[in-house]
């Protein structure tokens, strides 16, 4: 076989394992394709590979990797001097830069890719790759861009509706349902479009994007009070991360399950769970969560210990 096509084989290989949620086999397959393409001097595809590498290390809490991985795409991109390349890879490394708690650097890279986007000409395509991981809405979300969140997120609903991206179309929902809860705008309309936006996403069947969804949604239920929904989502969650190897989901999820707990005044429930989140958080360098597991900290250590049996009723501990 020729060594391109091989090369090109093994990068889509890799990109449907990961889809399929199985990152172990996905990240050997794409650091072969990774050094043919370098080999072979396509700087091109060996950047998107890179970019694809960097978002699997990135869903296995192995942050320090993503990061330097990411950085290497955004030189073999500028080599490749191909404008979609050069933004493509500076989206993946500011992400990287915010999941690991460099907020300013981020915001620059993210800079970049912005002035970068300005000179690709399918700026359809472009809006909807740029936001569809999740990425940039993340950041805009911590910078308090509510109101930009849902902007893009009735945009990716309307052209989804034209293209018929169900995974688009999910994630515009999903988005939409964010930025109300950001603002603490939440209605019967937040639920809708959070509902919609999980079963357009679980439907898409990208394994990789339900964790996030279905963590979503839980942390809307337990806000609305309704404790045994939020469960359910955590369960359905946290099953397809632990097997699929995403150790930072799987933080997220303790994180959240600490909430839930909380919540429902059952701080013996919800300690366990921090204890695993702090763990993970400290040794992975997952530092974009370090104001979360202060907080945390912070109400756990002023409750005082509940009695199990005081949670409020149809709520339940969540099955592990």
């Amino acid at each position: 076989m020729d060594p391109l096509i091989k090369a090109r084989v093994l990068a889509q290989a890799g990109f449907d394992l990961r889809a399929l949620g199985r990152l172990k086999e996905a990240s050997l397959i794409l650091e072969k394709a990774f050094s043919a393409f370098t080999r072979l001097k396509q700087w091109g595809p060996a950047a998107s590979v890179a970019s694809n590498l960097s978002v699997l290390n990135l869903h296995c809490c192995r942050l320090a990797d993503a990061v330097a991985i990411a950085r290497e795409g955004v030189k073999l991109a500028d080599r490749s001097k191909e404008p979609f390349r050069r933004w493509w890879e500076r989206t993946t490394l500011a992400d990287a830069l915010h999941q690991v708690g460099k907020i300013r650097e981020a915001g620059r890279v993210f800079a970049q890719a912005e002035r970068i986007a300005e000179h690709i000409a399918d700026a359809d395509e472009l809006e909807w790759r740029f936001h569809h991981g999740f990425r940039y809405n993340d950041f805009l979300l911590t910078q308090g861009a509510a109101g930009a969140v849902r902007k893009l997120g009735l945009n990716a609903i309307k052209t989804a509706q034209q293209s018929g991206n169900v995974l688009r179309a999910g994630a515009g929902h999903l988005y939409i349902a964010r930025a109300d809860m950001y603002e603490s705008t939440v209605g019967a309309q937040t639920v809708m479009h959070m509902n919609e936006g999980v079963q357009l996403i679980c439907r898409a069947g990208q394994q990789h994007f339900i964790p996030k969804a279905l963590l979503t949604r839980a942390q809307l239920f337990r806000s609305l009070g309704d404790y045994q929904a939020a469960a359910n989502d955590l369960a359905r969650g946290i099953a397809i991360a632990e097997r699929g190897g995403m150790l930072l989901y799987t933080c997220d999820y303790e994180l959240e399950h600490t909430r839930l707990f909380l919540a429902q005044g059952d701080l013996a429930g919800a300690n366990p769970h921090f204890q695993v989140a702090r763990d993970l958080v400290a040794r992975t360098g997952y530092h974009r969560r370090d104001a979360e597991v202060s907080e945390l900290d912070g109400l756990i250590a002023r409750r005082p210990l509940s009695n199990t049996g005081e949670r409020k009723k149809g709520a339940r501990r969540t099955a592990r």
